[in-house]
């Protein structure tokens, strides 16, 4: 039905997200007694501050890829609908949405996950790096290089404080982390 939701998995307590409507959805219930948020629910509440960035990834699509640039269109026009061009920004492990994206709204943050493309190629794209740690670790001169062409960094989930003081060492932007 096309109602945009906020899950990490592709599954909310075993019905398959994509293939479920809303109201189907709805009869599953968090632990903490919550329903499966909107997407635009999160976004109304997230951008009640300005201090925090927002995060939109933007899972592909299981059924097609124009599902998925289908879905990159619809999350862009509901963060501009809702003013969120400064507060939102945009991860996805498809490279074409993150292009897709790129060219929907130009100047916002935009994050490719899967970490199988180069600073390079990222620079070229307009897009910057969200990259699993063992892809920066693979390549110690990966977060250099990409410093020196402009490109900003990112490592996922990086829970060990080992790796977080070798990561910073080497400059990362940035670091997710729980």
């Amino acid at each position: 039905d096309e109602v945009l939701v906020v899950n990490h998995n592709a599954d909310f307590l075993g019905l398959p997200v994509e293939k479920s409507s809303y109201q189907q959805l709805l009869q599953k219930t968090l632990e903490n007694g919550e329903k499966i948020p909107t997407l635009e629910n999160y976004l109304k509440e997230g951008l009640k501050q300005h201090k925090t960035k927002l995060v939109a990834e933007i899972k592909p699509s299981k059924i097609s890829k124009e599902r998925s640039l289908k879905l990159a269109q619809k999350v862009v026009d509901m963060v501009k609908r809702l003013n969120g061009e400064s507060d939102v920004a945009y991860i996805s492990f498809d490279y074409d949405v993150c292009k897709k994206v790129r060219a929907l709204q130009p100047q916002a943050p935009v994050q490719y996950l899967n970490g199988d493309v180069s600073a390079e190629k990222l620079k070229a794209d307009k897009l910057d790096a969200d990259y699993h740690y063992n892809v920066f670790q693979k390549d110690k001169n990966w977060i250099k290089n990409a410093k020196a062409i402009g490109v900003k960094t990112n490592a996922w989930t990086v829970n060990d404080e080992k790796i977080m003081d070798e990561l910073l060492a080497e400059g990362i932007d940035f670091i997710s982390t729980n």
